[in-house]
C-alpha cells in the first residue's frame, strides 16, 4: 500500500482523493492550512463598484472560485455574459461551471506561463484585468500582464490559515507502508520545514523515509535541506501524480 498525503484544502483535494478510489494509493485528506473568505472589506466593495471595467476575470486557484462565487451571490451581482474567464486547472474550471460562462485554461501543463501562452492574453493593450486569489500570492502574472501593457488589478478574497501538522500519524504511517507527501506552494513548504525541525529531533531517521512530490523547482529548494527524495511533476493531474508513484 502507498500512502499519499493530499496536503491542499478539502476541495483541493477532492478530485485526487476520487481518482485513487479503489486502488492500491491510498489518498489521506490532509491539509496542512484552511482558507478564511474574505467576503466584504473596502478593497473588495471598491472593485465591486467597478466589476463592470473588467472584460477577463482570472481566477488563481479553485479556493479563488469558491470564495468569489460566494462574493457574487452576498453581493447580488450579475456578470456581464461578454466577461472572459480563465484559470489554470481543472479543478478551478470545474469549480467555475456555477457562473455559467465559458472558461479559457491550458490544455496539458497548469501553471502561470501556460495560461500567459493563450491566444485571449497576448494582445491585451490597456485592458482592465481582474485576478482573483488569496492575500499574498505571487506576483509573477500581474507582472507579465503589465508588460504587455494591461491594467491589473488584484480582488484578494480568502486568507491562507495555517494548521498543525500531525507527526505522530506520519510517523506511524511511514512505519507500516510507503509515504508520499504533495506539496504544492513554497509557502506550504516553509511551513512543513519549521514544523518538521521542531519535531525532528526524536525522530529523525523515521522523517526521513518520507518523500515528496512537488510540482515547482522553488519547492525543491525549500525541501531539499531536510535530505529526503523529491519528486517534481510538471503538473497536478492525477494522472501525472499515478506515474510518479508506480
Amino acid at each position: 500500500m502507498i500512502n499519499l498525503l493530499a496536503t491542499r484544502t478539502d476541495l483541493q483535494n477532492e478530485s485526487l482523493i476520487n481518482y485513487f478510489k479503489n486502488t492500491k494509493i491510498n489518498v489521506v485528506n490532509f491539509p496542512f492550512f484552511k482558507i478564511d473568505p474574505i467576503l466584504k472589506n473596502g478593497s473588495i466593495q471598491c472593485i465591486l463598484d467597478n466589476i463592470h471595467r473588467y472584460q477577463k476575470l482570472i481566477f488563481i486557484s479553485s479556493n479563488a472560485a469558491n470564495c468569489f462565487k460566494h462574493i457574487v451571490k452576498s453581493h447580488q451581482i450579475k456578470l456581464s455574459r461578454g466577461v472572459h474567464f480563465f484559470c489554470i486547472g481543472p479543478t478551478t474550471k470545474k469549480e467555475l461551471s456555477f457562473f455559467n460562462h465559458f472558461v479559457h485554461s491550458p490544455a496539458n501543463i497548469f501553471d502561470s506561463q501556460a495560461l500567459l501562452k493563450l491566444e485571449q492574453l497576448q494582445n491585451i493593450t490597456q485592458e482592465p484585468i481582474l485576478i482573483i486569489r488569496g492575500e499574498g500570492g505571487k506576483e509573477l502574472l500581474k507582472n507579465e500582464l503589465e508588460k504587455r501593457g494591461a491594467k491589473v488589478d488584484y480582488l484578494e478574497c480568502y486568507k491562507r490559515i495555517f494548521l498543525p501538522i500531525d507527526f505522530d500519524f506520519i510517523i506511524k504511517t511511514t512505519k507500516s507502508s510507503s509515504l508520499y507527501v504533495m506539496i504544492t506552494s513554497t509557502e506550504i513548504a516553509r511551513h512543513f520545514v519549521e514544523s518538521f525541525n521542531i519535531y525532528s529531533a526524536k525522530h529523525s531517521q523515521d522523517l526521513k523515509l518520507i518523500k515528496f512530490i512537488v510540482n515547482h523547482n522553488n519547492i525543491i529548494d525549500v525541501l531539499k535541506p531536510l535530505g529526503n527524495d523529491i519528486f517534481l511533476t510538471t503538473s497536478l493531474n492525477p494522472e501525472c501524480i499515478e506515474e510518479i508513484l508506480k
